[in-house]
């Protein structure tokens, strides 16, 4: 008929928030303090991810307060929405509840953001709304304030100012999305009152019957005007009479009208068939997506108390399933010949389906095994080479430092000798002399080093590491 609640399903979310809520402090230090101080991998992993950065973000210092603000206001929506949501899970037939839960829930949101004079009081009134803003409440006398007090009073004057008006948004939003989805002015689900054993002293129950039936247009004009004769003894039934309904007590509607059609039959003498025909037409009107929804999905009922069961055995299952419905049943699924020959050859495709599992995993496992090996011989390479740089620099080091050490004898030779040929006096050209004998010496002896380190190096440089084949 109409999609029944927004994209967003606050019949999971609320539960979740407000564990989330009860688990605050404990969440905030997951987040921030566990989760990237942790060595496990897998956690490694996750804090470099967006989804991760984005939850640190929301869950920071800075916006900690605004996050929880608006967590214990969507636990207030959800709440809120939660009565209509659930009951109209229901399996039983609902469909005359169906706009009464809808503006409970209308005027419940309603009352969160208007002002008293604007707030809708029936159907036409909802869906004739204009949400404007000199109907909305002041963004600080809002009714959702009271869930979130305490966190918006932290916040400084702009950040409450700013949240204020995302959360009247947010309510308006919500208001909008029911007043443009859900049919409130339609004559069929406005008049299915009728249906609601609690309705029966109403002015208009036996009027509203006999609308529905005209608009399901399956009455003829005798049947219409039995019809009303009918309604209109089921209204006049004395209260002792009329079946007891409590709906708290899990008493279903259809099988009310059953015991309903009994009692008006004794009462005039004669069968409520039209009464019977209209009320089982109402009761096969679905009133939302629910029963549709569930009738799609039977993974939960593949999966019961098999958790390990593979993805593709689950499949494999639900397709056995959708057959043996088509057909109604296992004993009558046709046993055809291409069926025989499947089932055959199971065990020898069985075997093959084996076959090629073991060739995967030992593909895949020889593949790890040569990654394992290369990353092995890399490693070693590296620190071959890391050990042969080192040797060669440090040979490179001892020979600069032995040239520059032959650099400087030579210097304090020449200078000595110079000095013994300008000298005249005999005991001050012997001393340079002996000064210049000395460096000579150590000259000849730095040559010699100079000599070894570089024949040093030119083997270093030889025996380079070559990568791993």
């Amino acid at each position: 008929m109409f999609h029944l609640t927004p994209d967003t399903r606050w019949l999971e979310s609320g539960p979740a928030i407000k564990r989330l809520l009860e688990h605050w402090p404990s969440t905030i230090k997951y987040f921030t303090d566990y989760l990237p101080n942790s060595p496990l991998q897998n956690n490694k992993m996750a804090v470099k991810k967006k989804k991760y950065k984005a939850i640190v973000a929301f869950l920071g210092p800075e916006e900690e307060m605004k996050t929880k603000a608006r967590a214990k206001f969507l636990a207030l929506l959800a709440g809120l929405t939660q009565t209509f949501l659930t009951l109209l899970q229901a399996v039983k037939p609902m469909v005359h509840k169906l706009l009464p839960l809808a503006r409970e829930m209308f005027n419940k949101l309603a009352t969160l953001v208007l002002r008293p004079e604007a707030r809708p009081r029936g159907y036409t009134d909802i869906k004739n709304l204009k949400l404007k803003d000199n109907q909305l409440l002041d963004p600080s006398e809002c009714g959702f304030m009271s869930c979130c007090r305490e966190e918006v009073g932290n916040m400084d004057r702009e950040d409450r100012r700013d949240i204020r008006l995302e959360m009247r948004r947010a309510v308006v939003a919500m208001l909008l999305y029911l007043q443009n989805n859900i049919p409130w002015t339609s004559p069929l689900l406005k008049h299915m009152a009728f249906l609601d054993p609690l309705k029966r002293s109403d002015v208009k129950t036996a009027e509203y019957g006999v609308e529905v039936a005209k608009i399901l247009n399956r009455f003829s004009e005798e049947e219409l005007t039995n019809l009303t004769v009918q309604l209109t003894t089921y209204q006049a039934l004395p209260e002792e009479k009329v079946p007891r309904f409590v709906e708290k007590e899990g008493h279903r509607v259809d099988h009310h009208w059953v015991q309903v059609f009994k009692v008006v039959e004794d009462t005039s003498g004669a069968k409520a068939e039209e009464l019977a025909t209209l009320v089982k037409l109402c009761c096969t009107i679905a009133h939302g997506n629910a029963f549709v929804e569930r009738s799609f999905s039977i993974t939960k009922q593949v999966v019961e108390g098999r958790n390990s069961l593979a993805d593709e055995s689950v499949k494999a299952t639900k397709t056995l399933r959708q057959v043996i419905a088509k057909h109604g049943g296992a004993s009558k699924v046709p046993v055809t010949t291409d069926l025989l020959a499947h089932v055959s050859k199971a065990r020898q495709a069985y075997g093959e389906e084996l076959k090629r599992k073991n060739d995967e995993e030992e593909k895949v496992a020889k593949t790890a095994a040569e990654e394992a090996e290369e990353s092995r011989k890399r490693k070693a390479d590296e620190a071959n080479m890391v050990g042969w740089t080192g040797k060669k620099i440090a040979i490179e080091e001892k020979i600069r430092a032995s040239k520059s050490y032959l650099k400087s004898q030579q210097r304090v030779q020449g200078e000595s000798m110079e000095k013994a040929l300008k000298l005249k006096n005999a005991n001050n050209i012997k001393t340079s002399m002996m000064a210049a004998n000395m460096a000579r010496k150590d000259i000849e002896r730095e040559q010699v080093e100079l000599t070894r380190l570089q024949e040093q190096l030119v083997v270093i440089v030889g025996k380079k590491p070559k990568k791993s084949e």
